[in-house]
C-alpha cells in the first residue's frame, strides 16, 4: 500500500497503479504455479525480490553501505517514511533522491526467475556456488541478481559468465575466511558492501571487482593458511569440516569423472555424513593418533549416513569390506571412499600422507 501511496501521491501516477501492482503479484503467482508442476519449490519468492530491490536501490543511489545490513522490512519502512515526508531517519538522510518504479520491480523479478531457472554448465560453476552457500557468508550469493540486472542486453551465456567470473574469486575469499575464523567478521562484510556498490555500474567495474576479490583471497600467508587452517582439527566446527571435506570430495569426484547430475545428488544437504576413517574409540585400532590428525582432513571424508551408522567404530579392515554383508565402504557411491579403500591399513602414516595430499590439492584449487 505504501508503494501505491508513493506512486500516486509523490509521482503523480493514476489509480491504475494499484491495478499494476496487483498485476505484478498475479504474474508471480502464475509463474510459481507453472514452475511447481515440475519442481518442488517456488520459482520466485517476493521476500527475495524485496531484498534484491533494497540492495539495488542502495547501490544505484549510493546510499550508506551500512544499509546493506539493515533488515529489508525496516529499510523500506524508513525509506517510505522519508519519501512520503512522514518522518526523517538519520541513516536515510540521502534517500530523498531515491526513485521507485514498477519497471524496476519487474526487472528484478525477471532476474530472479532467470537465475533460478538456470542450470550449472560445468563442475566449476557447481562447486563455486555450492561452497559460497555453505560458507559463513552465504547471503552474498545474491550478488548474482545485482549482476544480472546490469547485463540484460547480453546473451544468456554471457550473463551467466559475468556472474561466475565474480563468484569464482568470491568463493575463494569466503572459503579462506570461513576457515580462518569461527564466526563472521566485519572485514568481509565491509568488503562485500563495497563490492555491491560497484555493481551499480557493473559493466564498467567488473575488472575492478574481480581484482578486489582476488587480492583479498591471496593476501594471506599461504603457507600459514595451509598448516593452520586447512591442516587444523576441523571436526568440531560444522562449517570448517563441511567446506573442507566437501571440497576434498569434489576433487575426488572430478578426478573420477563423476557426471555432474550424480555429483549434485551426492552433495545435497542431508545426503552425507562426515566419517572419521580411523576410530580412536576402537582400542583395536590403537589410540596413538593425536587430536589434530584424528580430526583433520587426513582422517575425514564424506560418507552416506546409513553406511556411517552401520560401520560405527569398526576397525578399518571391516569398514572396507564386512564379512556379515552389512553396508561398508565398498557399498559407498563416494569416490573418496573407494580411494581410501586402496590402503590395506589405516594408521598414523596413512593419515599424514592423506593430510599432505589434501592440503596440496585444496591449496591448488584456492590459489592457482
Amino acid at each position: 500500500m505504501r508503494l501505491y501511496e508513493y506512486l500516486h501521491d509523490v509521482k503523480g501516477h493514476g489509480e491504475d497503479s494499484f491495478t499494476e501492482i496487483g498485476g505484478i503479484y498475479k504474474d508471480v503467482k502464475k509463474r510459481n504455479e507453472e514452475w511447481l508442476k515440475t519442481h518442488g519449490w517456488d520459482l520466485v519468492n517476493m521476500g527475495v525480490v524485496r531484498t534484491v530491490y533494497k540492495d539495488y536501490l542502495i547501490s544505484k543511489h549510493k546510499l550508506p553501505v551500512g544499509l546493506y545490513a539493515m533488515g529489508t522490512d525496516t529499510f523500506f519502512e524508513r525509506l517510505f517514511d522519508v519519501l512520503l515526508n512522514v518522518q526523517s531517519h538519520k541513516e536515510m538522510a540521502s534517500a530523498k533522491t531515491v526513485e521507485l518504479a514498477l519497471d524496476d520491480l519487474r526487472r528484478i523479478i525477471n532476474a530472479v526467475c532467470f537465475w533460478n531457472e538456470s542450470e550449472y554448465r560445468d563442475y566449476d560453476e557447481y562447486i563455486t556456488y555450492t561452497l559460497i552457500t555453505r560458507s559463513r557468508y552465504d547471503r552474498y550469493a545474491d550478488i548474482a541478481y545485482q549482476i544480472l540486472l546490469s547485463n540484460e542486453g547480453k546473451t544468456d551465456g554471457e550473463r551467466l559468465n559475468d556472474v561466475y567470473d565474480v563468484m569464482r574469486p568470491m568463493c575463494r575469499v569466503f572459503f579462506c575466511y570461513s576457515l580462518m575464523y569461527a564466526r563472521q567478521i566485519y572485514e568481509i562484510h565491509d568488503l562485500m558492501h563495497r563490492v555491491y556498490q560497484m555493481t551499480a555500474d557493473f559493466q564498467t567495474n567488473k575488472g575492478g571487482i574481480i581484482t578486489k576479490l582476488s587480492e583479498k583471497a591471496s593476501n594471506n600467508d599461504i603457507d600459514w593458511f595451509k598448516s593452520n587452517c586447512i591442516g587444523q582439527a576441523i571436526a568440531y566446527n560444522r562449517v570448517w569440516k563441511d567446506i573442507v571435506c566437501l571440497l576434498s570430495a569434489y576433487l575426488d569426484e572430478r578426478d573420477a569423472g563423476t557426471p555432474l547430475d550424480s555429483l549434485m545428488k551426492k552433495f545435497a544437504w542431508g545426503g552425507y555424513d562426515i566419517e572419521h576413517i580411523h576410530a580412536n574409540a576402537n582400542t583395536d585400532e590403537g589410540a596413538d593418533i593425536d587430536e589434530t590428525l584424528q580430526n583433520g582432513i587426513g582422517n575425514l571424508m564424506l560418507l552416506e549416513p546409513d553406511i556411517n551408522r552401520s560401520i560405527s567404530n569398526l576397525p578399518f579392515r571391516e569398514k572396507t569390506n564386512r564379512a556379515d554383508g552389512k553396508p561398508c565402504y565398498k557399498d559407498s557411491r563416494f569416490a573418496s571412499a573407494w580411494k581410501v579403500m586402496q590402503n590395506k591399513t589405516w594408521g598414523k602414516e596413512e593419515i599424514i600422507k592423506r593430510k599432505e595430499d589434501e592440503i596440496r590439492r585444496i591449496s591448488e584449487f584456492l590459489f592457482n
